[in-house]
């Protein structure tokens, strides 16, 4: 199987507090995990995106931020992964019929040219 160097859009973001404002200050290159999950409910295609708890970055005015969703950096730290959305539908379903892995995939954290989250990392079928 091929596989080239790709990146997807993160969405659903808000539905996971507090995922956003953890993707307003994570550094591009910042260690992501991609994993399917087949059992969703919503979309057996879908591709979720988690940030290990340990790789929380420790920036200026991100504990006052994540006061206001009830935790803090130190309570993020402490969790062992952070679901922070997903890859669009669209390109889940075309990156499952390509054969993307049921295991953990390693991933980076980037932005767009317009600053929107993205992620980063190998994908079958060189898409």
């Amino acid at each position: 199987m091929n596989s080239a160097t790709t990146s997807a859009a993160i969405v659903g973001a808000h539905f996971h507090p507090p995922a956003r404002t953890l993707l307003e200050v994570l550094p591009i290159g910042c260690p992501l995990i991609l994993r399917r999950e087949p059992h969703n409910p919503h979309d057996a295609n879908a591709i979720a995106i988690f940030l290990e708890g340990r790789n929380v970055p420790e920036v200026d005015g991100l504990d006052e931020a994540l006061l206001g969703w009830g935790t803090s950096v130190a309570a993020e730290k402490a969790r062992d992964e952070i679901d922070l959305g997903y890859i669009p539908r669209d390109h889940a379903a075309d990156l499952v019929h390509a054969g993307f892995p049921l295991g953990d995939v390693d991933g980076s954290f980037s932005v767009s040219a317009g600053g929107a989250p993205r992620v980063r990392f190998q994908s079958p079928g060189g898409r």
